[in-house]
């Protein structure tokens, strides 16, 4: 069952401090690790999905700007906020859909999301979004959960993964 996008903004709205300390998501061992994996300091990035901006904080002292994106006004406010309580000054936030971000042609560095693809309506689209926007030359970062290789089992997990957050789309393979 697939969900129409004011559906996962109001899931989200609900529940957007949570992101803050979410065991899953908040990781310094994990968010270290994917900025070491980048290595590609510098630039513009683009944080996809972003939720509380955890993955944006971790990105920030490593590059010159980081565009936190998010489809939930409520996550992008706390990125606002934490971003100067935390002293991060060059992290702006932005208001836009996956599928569709509001950035000119090859105008990024870097584009990552982490935790948040299986929330995208189509993965393919935003896959193609990011390859219009990024720099000649430029990185994507996609870390997130994943379905089986079985096909069937992929079905299943989903269809459970929706019943605990309707706003769950779909794990790839």
């Amino acid at each position: 069952m697939k969900l129409e996008k004011p559906t996962a903004r109001d899931q989200f709205s609900k529940v957007a401090e949570n992101y803050l300390t979410s065991k899953a998501h908040d990781r310094p061992d994990a968010l270290a690790h994917l900025v070491r994996l980048v290595d590609r300091p510098g630039g513009t990035i683009v944080d996809v999905g972003t939720g509380a901006g955890l993955t944006a904080y971790a990105f920030a002292p490593f590059v010159d700007e980081v565009i936190a994106v998010d489809l939930t006004p409520e996550m992008l406010e706390i990125v606002e906020r934490e971003s100067v309580q935390r002293g991060h000054h060059n992290i702006s936030t932005k208001l836009a859909d996956a599928e569709r971000m509001p950035f000119s042609p090859e105008s990024v560095d870097g584009v990552v999301t982490r935790m948040a693809a299986h929330h995208f309506t189509d993965v393919e689209k935003f896959v193609s979004e990011c390859a219009r926007i990024l720099k000649p030359g430029g990185w994507l970062a996609i870390v997130d959960t994943v379905g089986t290789e079985d096909e069937e089992t992929t079905k299943d997990i989903d269809r459970i993964e929706t019943l605990r957050d309707p706003s769950h789309m779909h794990d790839l393979r």
